[in-house]
């Protein structure tokens, strides 16, 4: 079916008005408790988050300065590649 001369706009349609009438709607039922301080406990030593077994300075400084290096050298490398190109 055809909306506004274009296929398949209909089934878009039809999607985003779904989305747009649950607005507003309870979809989401959940129930929120406290933990148990044995739960609170565990997460604290199973979640990786929390137990920083990790070094914040590798994970936040030198992995992003290393990703942030090779695209630069990437682009460094292409611009050189349309040089000789073009």
């Amino acid at each position: 079916m055809q909306c506004f001369g274009v296929p398949g706009l209909f089934v878009w349609h039809r999607f985003f008005n779904q989305i747009v009438s649950n607005i507003g709607k309870n979809c989401m039922r959940y129930e929120i408790r406290d933990a148990t301080p044995e739960e609170a406990k565990a997460w604290r030593e199973d979640d990786y988050w929390n137990r920083m077994d990790f070094d914040p300075l590798v994970m936040f400084v030198v992995i992003p300065t290393v990703v942030q290096l090779l695209v630069f050298g990437g682009m460094l490398a292409v611009m050189g590649l349309n040089q000789l190109i073009f």
